[in-house]
């Protein structure tokens, strides 16, 4: 079974006026994906839609695993 969810990205402008982008993910899919408010994503583009869809282009996002996910990028740059 396919879910599909459409999300609105939205803007936070800080103390400081940099602004942050973010998206509120519907509590159904933060359900089904045991993910928590807070908990850092990754979000990767993929080609996967090719020329055939209306976007050339999407967007997976997943939960952040320190020691998988952030740990290598600096262990490949400190060798």
């Amino acid at each position: 079974m396919s879910y599909t969810y459409e999300v609105t990205v939205q803007e936070k402008i800080q103390l400081n006026l940099k602004t942050s982008l973010y998206i509120d993910l519907p509590k159904e899919l933060m359900d089904k994906l045991n993910w928590k408010k807070g908990e850092r994503l990754i979000w990767e583009e993929t080609e996967v839609l090719g020329d055939k869809g209306e976007y050339s282009a999407a967007y997976i996002c997943r939960k952040v695993d320190w020691d998988n996910d952030i740990k290598p990028m600096f262990e490949e740059k400190d060798e």
